[in-house]
């Protein structure tokens, strides 16, 4: 904050107890002007997603790949991008966490999508083994990606 005598303009020192506050040694004057800066910073990011379907199919079932690319906040209060695609022709799934402030991959997972199981509304599900034996738990990866987010 900045105090200038209103009459010249001549800059002055603040007092704390404004009204009896010395003249101004120029002019003489007692009026203050009283001058406040204030800046504020804003960002905009957006996101994008995309789904591809058979020619000529309306039906959720017919969606062979699709995929998202956005910003949201993590679970520790920082800003990440996400990136997500899914490409059923030919069994892959993809995910990118990147940090935005320091730019670092948090989280990355590159697999088969049939691998890609007890993740997002199939967690707490358990998955059985290729030969029909006991449930493995496989929320176990998930926790220990939650807490590096």
């Amino acid at each position: 904050m900045s105090v200038r005598c209103s009459d010249c303009g001549r800059e002055l020192e603040d007092v704390a107890d404004r009204a009896s506050a010395p003249p101004c040694p120029r002019c003489g004057g007692t009026r203050r002007t009283f001058e406040v800066s204030l800046f504020e910073r804003a960002e905009a990011r957006d996101g994008l997603g995309y789904k591809l379907k058979r020619p000529g199919s309306n039906v959720r079932k017919s969606i062979i790949s699709e995929g998202t690319s956005r910003f949201e906040p993590s679970q520790k209060a920082r800003l990440v991008k996400v990136e997500r695609h899914i490409d059923r022709l030919n069994d892959r799934y993809m995910e990118r966490v990147t940090d935005v402030d320091s730019g670092a991959v948090i989280h990355e997972c590159q697999e088969p999508l049939n691998a890609h199981v007890g993740h997002g509304s199939a967690k707490g599900a358990g998955v059985r083994d290729s030969g029909g034996g006991a449930e493995a738990d496989t929320n176990s990866d998930d926790r220990a990606h939650e807490g590096k987010l």
